[in-house]
This record gives structure tokens, C-alpha cells and sequence, in this order.
């Protein structure tokens, strides 16, 4: 699936565009690469309470929201905790057809675009973040959806992303200093798309570690889509006063 998304300028990729049809992998023929470990990680790894099977059908739901805003808090305020977390989930790394893959549970495998040794590397550079700040849940940077006239492949869509953001920005411009955007799409466990938002960064210049981790971001608007049993799509978008 691979964490995906735009650069922190704002700036979308036509290349970074995604097809969430090839989102969902099956099992046949992977292969664990760690093999110190030879089955799977269970989800005890992660200290998340959260419960998919009473959420999934709950497009309206904050729950999602709230639990990915505290595990980014986590990985700002507590650089270390996230560490510990990125090793343990080093276990869930698998290969198929010369692909590194990661597996989310529920039968949903993430692409992770940078390779096996994308782990190792954000542990290196999470070592060197200092302490920041938490950062302030804000509404008004949450991205607004038309869920009844739109397809799910919409919300995975290059040009529909440009679009809502273009609106978004439009609106929010003369109150806000804008950080950075990103999108993610992965599993509706919160807890392992704070991880994969901050291991497989795929953008240029580090560009989801530099939203989760910028020291100016004062606010973070969240929204999410379902867009498959048990994938979401994350919209996150950064924000200060601007004045």
C-alpha cells in the first residue's frame, strides 16, 4: 500500500498519485525477511485500544481521528516510545514478487517504497529529534468530502486531492500559515499509520517527517475516508496563526 503521499509544500506529485485497486496483496508466497522471527507479530506490539470491528463501518466517527492525533503527539513529545515501537514492528516486514511489504493485520500488507532497510534508517534519525511540543487538534484545517457523489477511487485521486486542497487552503488563507499536507493511505489501525507516516517516507526531503515533527506546526487538521474494509485514507494538514 505504502504510505504515499504529497511533499510538505503543498507541491502533489503526479507520480505520488495512487491506485488503491492494488492496495490489498494476498498471503500466497510471502516470505518473512526476519528471520529472527519466524510468525507473525500479533497486534500486542501496539498499545492501541483500538477496536476495528466496532469502527468499520462508522464513517462518521471521531475515534479514528483522536487516536492517530495522540500517537502523532507520541512521536513529538516522546521520540523514544516511537523508537521501541519501530523495532518491535520490524517482526511484520515480508517479501512477494520482489516487493518489501508490511503487514498491517487484517490481510492488509502496506508497500514499503524505501525497502527493507527503511526501519534501521528512521531509527537513526529519530535518535537524533529532540522533544517538541505537542500539537493542538483544529478543525478548521479538516479536509471536507462529498461522500455522497463521489466514487472511493476519488479519494485517492491526484486531481480530486488537488482540488479539496486548492478549496481548503482558499478558504483558511488569511487565518493560518500553512506547514505541510499529506495524505496516507493503510490500515484503520491509527497506531500503525503513525508508524508507516513516520518510517516510510517517501517525499522528498523527508517531507511527512518534516510535518509530524516541525517544530512551527501549532495545529493539525485530520480527516479520514474509508476506502476498502479496513483502509482508510488520512488527510493531515498543518497549520499556524498567521499572525
Amino acid at each position: 500500500m505504502g504510505c504515499q503521499c504529497s511533499n510538505s509544500n503543498i507541491d502533489l506529485n503526479k507520480e505520488q498519485s495512487l491506485n488503491h485497486e492494488n492496495l490489498l496483496i494476498k498471503t500466497k508466497d510471502i516470505k518473512i525477511l526476519n528471520s529472527s522471527n519466524n510468525n507473525t507479530t500479533n497486534d500486542n506490539i501496539y498499545d492501541s485500544n483500538f477496536s476495528r470491528e466496532s469502527n468499520k463501518n462508522n464513517q462518521n466517527s471521531n475515534y479514528l481521528i483522536y487516536q492517530l492525533f495522540e500517537y502523532l503527539n507520541k512521536i513529538r513529545t516522546n521520540p523514544m516510545s516511537i523508537i521501541d515501537k519501530i523495532e518491535k514492528s520490524k517482526s511484520r516486514i515480508f517479501e512477494k514478487e520482489n516487493k518489501i511489504l508490511f503487514d498491517c493485520g487484517n490481510n492488509v500488507y502496506s508497500l514499503l517504497n524505501k525497502g527493507i532497510t527503511v526501519f534501521d534508517d528512521c531509527i537513526k534519525f529519530m535518535l537524533t529529534q529532540k522533544i517538541l511540543q505537542p500539537i493542538e487538534l483544529n478543525n478548521d484545517l479538516k479536509i471536507e468530502f462529498d461522500l455522497q457523489n463521489n466514487s472511493k477511487k476519488d479519494f485517492t485521486s491526484l486531481h480530486y486531492i488537488t482540488n479539496i486542497l486548492k478549496k481548503k487552503l482558499e478558504f483558511i488563507k488569511n487565518q493560518y500559515f500553512i506547514i505541510g499536507f499529506h495524505y496516507d493511505v493503510c490500515s484503520d489501525n491509527p497506531e500503525i499509520s503513525s508508524i508507516l507516516q513516520i518510517v516510510d517516507d517517501t517525499g522528498n526531503h523527508f517531507s511527512r517527517r518534516k510535518n509530524i515533527l516541525n517544530s512551527k506546526a501549532k495545529y493539525v487538521g485530520i480527516s479520514f475516508v474509508y476506502i476498502n474494509k479496513h483502509i482508510v485514507c488520512y488527510y493531515l494538514l498543518f497549520a499556524n496563526n498567521k499572525n
